[in-house]
């Protein structure tokens, strides 16, 4: 009897190897995945201006804006409308230099990457009643600050396609891919929250854009509530896990997946605890771990632990 639809994701051409540098923008689920990348000691760099939900608040990162012109204060805090609420500073000119440094580094990675990978959760989004900017946070900020919208595929096509150009012009070599979340913003409503993930499925298809189905994986092959969080939002680890094994089948050839297994058996050890640390037991293990870290060091010298 067969009880879930199973589907084979398409193995990309350009593989992922451990010189490779790659960039994760946008919803949470982005941040799960580069996670796991991060565990077995690849170069990422993972929302360095926060969370990004909305693919307009994403795209923004790509736009020339005055920094100092989207810094607001709230309360004592200076917070940024491009940026979530993790990047705040105490005063309008450090945020503003925070920021800015942020860009920098970004972009100076940019250049660099070989792939990028943009994630995006939903087309619901607000927007500053004052300048109609699309604020990626509103950071608890008054309602009436804002306009609320659903933004539609057609709405967006055209400036992503510029937005992928300029990209391109930044790194001719970078390959873009987009993903949708699995998590579903049920504070909308189940019937908007679909309505709103039809918006970013037409988005990504009117690009022609390279594609990992991470939504189907979860929704439509896993299927199941027992592989969600208590929320039943959020994707637990046993999905993150099965949709980590079908992106590396996607992404990555057999010898960097070798390679990856060594490096968690070794990250593993190195989180293993031992009763008695002073013990030759103890010692011999340890001497094992660094036998098998210089052992992958010979084969990665650039790894970091």
């Amino acid at each position: 009897m067969k009880l879930k639809i199973d589907f084979e994701v398409s193995s990309s051409k350009k593989k992922i190897t451990y010189n490779s540098k790659c960039i994760f923008l946008g919803s949470c689920f982005s941040d799960d995945i580069s996670r796991k990348k991060e565990e077995v000691g690849f170069d990422v760099l993972s929302n360095p201006f926060g969370t990004l939900f909305h693919p307009l608040a994403i795209l923004n990162l790509f736009e020339e804006i005055d920094i100092e012109e989207t810094c607001f204060q709230r309360d004592d805090i200076w917070f940024s409308w491009l940026t979530s609420g993790t990047i705040f500073d105490m005063s309008k000119d450090a945020l503003t230099d925070k920021i800015n440094s942020l860009f920098t580094d970004f972009y100076v990675y940019l250049k660099e990457a070989d792939f990028l990978f943009l994630t995006f959760g939903t087309s619901i989004g607000y927007r500053l009643e004052s300048n109609n900017l699309l604020v990626a946070n509103c950071h608890k900020m008054n309602s009436s600050l804002f306009v609320k919208e659903l933004t539609l595929s057609d709405q967006m096509s055209l400036q992503w396609e510029k937005c992928i150009q300029k990209i391109q012009k930044i790194n001719p070599n970078i390959e873009v891919v987009f993903t949708v979340s699995p998590v579903r913003h049920i504070k909308e409503g189940i019937v908007l929250n679909n309505i709103s993930k039809s918006q970013l499925f037409s988005l990504i298809h009117n690009l022609n854009g390279n594609y990992f189905p991470s939504f189907e994986i979860v929704n439509d092959e896993l299927r199941d509530y027992r592989f969600f969080k208590d929320d039943l939002v959020h994707p637990n680890q046993s999905a993150i896990d099965y949709v980590w094994e079908k992106f590396k089948a996607t992404y990555m050839d057999n010898q960097t997946n070798l390679l990856i297994d060594e490096v968690f058996k070794v990250k593993q050890m190195l989180h293993h605890k031992t009763l008695y640390p002073n013990s030759i037991e103890s010692k011999k293990f340890q001497e094992k771990i660094n036998f098998k870290k210089s052992e992958i060091l010979k084969k990665l010298p650039n790894m970091k632990w």
